[in-house]
């Protein structure tokens, strides 16, 4: 994953900068468990302000899919300000992913479920002419996992020795 620090001039010394830098990295290697299709085109944007002449503001940015992942910090120590930052901004991306996969899996089932209802007509219509070939084939794109399933327990009942390759 790539990244931005705008305004890294503002942090007081050149060791705090090199601190920041490595805390940056380090977030970086945690937020790898992303998959490539949420970050593909967008980069992780840090960016540092002054409230005062004493107090700072650093603020994370992060495009996921649809949706933002934004979270600010401010306070009067640099580091301490970055540090309590990126670990916010780490659990607040995973809670956002877990949010967009559950979102995800409710529009599949949905989906899934629709399909299901749209084709039953057509399975009934083919169970009661008796073609079996059609019947088989529209089983297999609404239950894509069936088959799956059947050939794992299969192979678990050869492998406990209760069936034989001649009796499937």
């Amino acid at each position: 994953m790539k990244y931005v620090i705008s305004n890294i001039k503002l942090v007081p010394n050149e060791r705090e900068r090199n601190l920041f830098v490595e805390q940056v990295e380090r977030l970086v290697k945690k937020l790898k468990f992303i998959t490539k299709k949420y970050t593909d085109s967008e980069k992780l944007k840090i960016n540092i302000s002054n409230i005062n002449s004493y107090e700072y503001r650093v603020s994370c940015s992060l495009k996921l899919g649809n949706s933002l992942v934004f979270l600010t910090e401010s306070g009067k120590d640099f580091t301490t300000v970055s540090f309590l930052l990126f670990d916010k901004f780490r659990k607040k991306v995973a809670v956002q992913l877990e949010k967009n996969r559950v979102l995800y899996m409710k529009n599949r089932k949905k989906n899934q479920k629709s399909d299901l209802d749209h084709y039953m007509d057509s399975l009934e219509e083919f169970k009661q002419s008796k073609d079996e070939t059609s019947f088989k084939s529209l089983v297999k794109i609404l239950l894509p996992g069936l088959e799956r399933y059947v050939k794992r327990m299969l192979h678990s009942a050869q492998m406990a020795d209760l069936l034989s390759r001649n009796d499937i």
